[in-house]
């Protein structure tokens, strides 16, 4: 779990790099509309983070009760995490929730 938890945030900060470099005139336009799936993405990666790390390096020093309900936080923020992401790549595949006025970006409704 570890070892996919650090896969999973090396690729992520890559693609944010990317985002930013590569397609600066994509997330120029529309970065307002699909900012909003990527930072609830992080809100989501962090607490994540936060958890797997008092459910690993706790392991000998919080009793079995407490150390299982720590795993429920990073559960349901992957299950979180993964949901935005794919939030983020569905809009790319079908552009939704805003207007274009004169090439910029209106009316934001995710």
């Amino acid at each position: 779990m570890g070892v996919l938890f650090a896969v999973g945030a090396v690729s992520g900060t890559i693609l944010s790099f990317e985002m930013g470099i590569l397609w600066p005139g994509l997330m120029g336009t529309y970065g307002q509309v699909i900012g909003l799936p990527f930072t609830m993405e992080g809100i989501a990666f962090f607490v994540e983070a936060i958890f797997l790390g008092i459910y690993l390096y706790a392991w000998d020093r919080l009793p079995p009760r407490r150390h299982l309900l720590a795993g429920v936080p990073i559960v349901v923020a992957g299950i979180a995490s993964a949901f935005f992401v794919v939030s983020a790549n569905a809009w790319m595949n079908q552009p939704r929730g805003f207007d274009l006025d004169g090439g910029h970006v209106t009316g934001v409704d995710p």
